[in-house]
């Protein structure tokens, strides 16, 4: 797939065909000295007196910001409706409201960049989202299955899941940390590349933090996880799965400051 079907089938798919569609526009009303803007029809917004940005009839240019307001805010008024149906509000409903209410005005090239700029803010969106979920990924994929603890006085190995508050988990030189925990005895020199990015091994002593996936790179240590379970990082590559496929809406509230659909204490 070329770069240009692959612009037009991502998340950059509306954007572009939006920012497309203006720049036409501009490129009409610019071609000629306008002689290339025919007009369409007659006038059929409502007079904004000295607001309006656009005089005359309906040319062709103005037909086209009509457009690009129409490609990028679809999905925008969308969003709005399916919010506005559980009687939330939130910033997509403003916008839907703010391009229509520009269109209703003749003010036809602030409708198109306003959604421009939002169909444009949730690519960017989108984007983070993807990168956030997949460094998160790639932390969660080189933390070790099992660990090493301690029970009875001897070393057990156990699924790194399966630690508890509490126990003493044993980490040798070269292996990896299974869980985030405390150091509480020993001492090594720990690579937390994957982490932070520093090339160098960090001292780690009693009272350390360390963190699953990191590796021990000398001397032996032992620490206690301070939760049992999941990794934190692994909580959070889910909580960005999530965050990707949903946005929370503000909320609507009442004169009472309670949110709607709920009765103020």
């Amino acid at each position: 797939m070329n770069p240009f079907r692959r612009l037009l089938a991502g998340r950059w798919a509306v954007p572009a065909v939006s920012g497309a569609l203006i720049v036409t526009s501009w490129l009409i009303g610019w071609l000629g000295d306008g002689a290339a803007d025919i007009i369409l029809s007659p006038r059929w917004w409502l007079d904004a007196g000295g607001h309006a940005t656009h005089t005359g009839g309906y040319t062709l240019s103005a037909a086209f910001m009509v457009a690009a307001a129409v490609v990028a805010g679809y999905g925008i008024v969308v969003k709005a409706t399916r919010a506005l149906a559980v009687r939330t509000i939130g910033i997509d409903l403003l916008v839907s409201v703010a391009a229509i209410g520009a269109v209703v005005i003749g003010n036809f090239w602030e409708a198109a960049a306003v959604t421009f700029l939002f169909a444009v803010g949730h690519a960017l969106e989108s984007a983070t989202l993807n990168k956030t979920r997949s460094a998160l990924a790639e932390l969660v994929a080189v933390a070790p299955d099992s660990a090493v603890v301690l029970r009875d006085g001897a070393q057990v190995e156990i699924p790194a899941g399966q630690v508890l508050i509490g126990e003493t988990v044993l980490v040798k030189n070269g292996a990896k940390v299974p869980v985030d925990g405390e150091v509480t005895g020993g001492t090594g020199a720990v690579d937390e590349a994957s982490i932070t990015g520093e090339s160098l091994p960090v001292e780690k002593a009693a009272g350390d933090r360390v963190f699953a996936g990191t590796v021990s790179r000398a001397g032996s240590c032992r620490w206690r996880p301070r939760e049992s379970g999941p990794t934190p990082r692994s909580r959070g590559s889910s909580t960005a799965s999530r965050r990707r496929r949903t946005r929370r809406p503000a909320r609507r509230r009442s004169s009472t400051g309670s949110p709607a659909g709920t009765r103020p204490p």
